[in-house]
């Protein structure tokens, strides 16, 4: 796990806050404004991390919201894995409803992240509710035109 960078994203309209680390090391916390400008400050900061930790890997992941998959679709092509939860499987508690803040939902993002990529090493098959990367769109749009079609 060491060789990963793990992100858990809060995605606001207006603003990202970020809770990332590599492998089990401290989380650490970044914060930048959702408008082009700031996603590839984001993105040059996570690249340049990722250099000095000598990562093989950068996983991006937040959760679905009415902002849509541009955020993911532009990780992809600068070669990071994003991952788009679905906000339904995400594990919740009425203790963690109460004092709901960025920086925990960022963190419980990151934590989803963790345990999945703990299960991969451990050799059990695991995967993210949600989706994964710029294919599962193009089956989205399949779907979706094939019903057009049908009516």
């Amino acid at each position: 796990m060491s060789n990963v960078i793990m992100i858990g994203c809060d995605l606001h309209l207006r603003s990202m806050l970020l809770q990332y680390c590599v492998g089990d090391k401290t989380p650490q916390q970044a914060s930048f404004v959702n408008d082009a400008q700031g996603r590839k400050k984001m993105i040059d900061m996570l690249q340049a991390f990722a250099e000095k930790q000598g990562a093989e890997r950068i996983v991006f992941v937040y959760e679905a919201s009415s902002l849509g998959y541009g955020l993911c679709d532009e990780l992809y092509d600068c070669g990071i894995e994003c991952h788009v939860l679905s906000p339904t499987h995400l594990p919740k508690s009425a203790k963690q409803a109460k004092p709901k803040t960025d920086a925990r939902d960022a963190m419980m993002r990151l934590l989803a992240i963790k345990m999945w990529h703990r299960a991969l090493k451990c050799g059990v098959s695991s995967e993210l509710v949600g989706r994964g990367g710029p294919h599962d769109l193009d089956l989205s749009r399949a779907r979706a035109a094939s019903n057009n079609t049908i009516q």
